[in-house]
């Protein structure tokens, strides 16, 4: 059987997202992508999409974002975490907790932040991370991004002070320009030391599943049992049950109308025996159309 879904995988350091995905892939045995990278050096919640689970990818990669990040003051990198170049020290010996605490709050809310310079984001057709590395002046503009919470965890003093904070954030957020951003506003050099992500939308930490425990479950023919179904990510769109007519028409990709009235927007189409059979659009006025058929 095809297997389709969502793995929530623990990704360790030092494994890149791609060779994740691919190590799962094998396993699976099907098509398989990520829901949002994280760098090598990270750790924490990888999203794998698995099979059909690929096409709802984007309401994964959509989702907030939580994070566990430690923040080293007294010293910054070209790429704003510890696999940088220093480019400038200083001695943080005189940063407080309580100095810290006051401007966190000016950090929360709608935001304008301004993308590493060593990112995945293209520039001119080119990804920057390319052109940082070979020396290239990189020009990325502010944007505006969303954080929820940040707070501060715990805090070790001294001439390289860190800082653990918790950062709770929407889509195209960078913790490591917020390791720099900080630093700034504190009149320090710092980077981003450490990262743990702990939460994607749904899919928890505390919940992850190791390459350990992927591999085995794949030997014993449980991969399908350790995965998430394909309607996990969507818990907030309404749901709708299809007859089996409707069922049949929606799986080809053809349009119904719908017995009851729904508000217009993007619905989770079931069939009687419970599947999620499609994502669907529906118009206000009792006109139902699939937009992502996931039924075979």
């Amino acid at each position: 059987m095809s297997l389709s879904g969502f793995l929530n995988l623990l990704k360790p350091t030092g494994l890149t997202s791609h060779d994740a995905v691919a190590f799962v892939r094998r396993l699976a045995g099907a098509k398989a992508g990520h829901a949002g990278t994280l760098d090598p050096a990270a750790s924490g919640v990888l999203v794998i999409c698995i099979g059909k689970g690929a096409r709802l990818a984007s309401f994964v990669a959509d989702a907030e974002k939580e994070y566990d990040a430690a923040i080293t003051f007294g010293a910054a990198t070209d790429s704003l975490d510890a696999q940088g170049k220093v480019t400038a020290t200083a001695d943080a010996a005189g940063l407080t907790r309580a100095a810290l605490c006051e401007v966190l709050p000016e950090f929360v809310g709608e935001i304008r932040q301004r993308p590493p310079a060593f990112s995945a984001l293209k520039v001119r057709g080119r990804r920057a991370y390319e052109m940082a590395r070979r020396g290239l002046e990189v020009d990325l503009k502010e944007r505006t991004v969303s954080v929820s919470e940040l707070r501060l965890v715990s805090m070790q003093p001294g001439d390289a002070a860190v800082a653990v904070v918790h950062v709770r954030c929407g889509k195209g957020f960078y913790v490591r320009s917020l390791a720099r951003d900080l630093g700034e506003r504190l009149g320090l050099p710092a980077h981003l030391s450490s990262l743990v992500r702990t939460r994607v939308g749904v899919f928890a930490i505390d919940e992850s599943i190791s390459l350990p425990e992927a591999e085995r479950a794949a030997s014993e023919g449980r991969l399908q049992e350790i995965m998430l179904p394909l309607d996990a990510p969507l818990s907030r769109l309404p749901k709708v049950l299809l007859a089996r007519q409707e069922a049949d028409l929606v799986r080809h990709g053809a349009s119904v109308e719908w017995r009851e009235r729904v508000a217009a927007g993007l619905v989770r189409a079931y069939d009687e025996q419970g599947r999620l059979i499609a994502l669907a659009k529906t118009d206000g006025d009792g006109r139902l159309s699939p937009s992502i058929v996931l039924a075979d």
